[in-house]
């Protein structure tokens, strides 16, 4: 399986293969970069591609061929060749493998080491997304058949650091209301990162959640440049709203701000603000705050 990848023909195959993978939705800049720095591995049947409990840091794109996830030995899944294995240490340097990866049939799978897979998210933030959706669907799967609603609404707001002082005036707007207002300030892709199992837990405790987008960075697209939010609240974003729904989602940001936002988040109708005097933030937000209140206490817990 590996030598049909081998070769110039070989890697225009390898290329088309991983612009088919979820992973990289058609994109042939970034199939051609994981292209460049992955390595094709071949593994037979019940080989063990990847060991649950254990401390290695790849991310396995799956080429061709089938592979089946246990958890504490019993199968939970499989998975096949849209389907890419191993992304949560990319999130977490952290954490430890939480399943173990057999090879169903005989496989063949791009193996991405974390610093090089980082080095081209860097080139290609848009990465996060298909991953946060990844994240998002498996927790579904997971999830209790049951779950117990909360006394009160739960708010999740998350901000980059940047953001802070719209989240935090945000949420003290809000103390009177009954919600419970939950703030997220850590970056998840950090040195000092909390680790993503905690931010999973939040998206299935929350009954809605809001992102402070502000023009935290810069992005050239078409040769020109553009304000963008800070990546790591990109991919909040994306993760509570495939596990919440756009309609539980919210971006909050200044009217006046133009940014750059990935085109498959534009269904998300945004809360905005009009930034006035810096001393009083107060004001500034407190239409957001009006907003987000009637909205989360007409719709109620889940």
């Amino acid at each position: 399986m590996k030598n049909r990848f081998e070769g110039d023909e070989g890697r225009r195959r390898l290329i088309e293969a991983l612009k088919g993978n979820a992973l990289v939705e058609h994109d042939a800049g970034l199939a051609t970069r994981l292209a460049e720095v992955g390595e094709v591995i071949e593994y037979g049947v019940q080989d063990r591609i990847i060991e649950q409990g254990a401390g290695d840091d790849d991310l396995y794109i799956i080429l061709c061929g089938e592979v089946d996830i246990l958890v504490n030995s019993r199968w939970v899944a499989s998975r096949g060749p849209r389907d890419y294995v191993g992304e949560m240490v990319m999130l977490d340097a952290s954490a430890v493998r939480s399943a173990t990866v057999v090879a169903r049939t005989q496989v063949a799978a791009l193996r991405v080491n974390e610093p090089e897979f980082h080095r081209i998210a860097e080139q290609y933030p848009r990465v996060w997304r298909p991953i946060a959706r990844t994240l998002a669907e498996r927790l579904r799967q997971r999830a209790q058949f049951h779950r117990t609603p909360n006394p009160e609404p739960v708010l999740f707001l998350g901000s980059s650091r940047e953001g802070l002082v719209i989240a935090e005036e945000i949420k003290l707007g809000l103390k009177n209301a009954p919600i419970n207002v939950i703030g997220w300030t850590d970056d998840v892709f950090g040195p000092s990162s909390v680790s993503i199992d905690a931010l999973l837990m939040m998206v299935k405790e929350a009954d809605f959640a809001g992102l402070v987008f502000g023009p935290d960075d810069k992005v050239v697209s078409r040769r020109r440049q553009s304000d963008t939010p800070r990546d790591n609240v990109v991919f909040e974003l994306g993760l509570f709203m495939g596990g919440l729904g756009r309609e539980r989602t919210f971006i909050i940001k200044d009217r006046d701000t133009n940014l750059k936002i990935p085109t498959d988040l534009l269904g998300v109708t945004p809360i905005t603000y009009v930034e006035h005097d810096p001393a009083r933030i107060a004001s500034t937000v407190g239409t957001v705050c009006t907003e987000l209140r009637k909205t989360i206490l007409s719709m109620g817990v889940r």
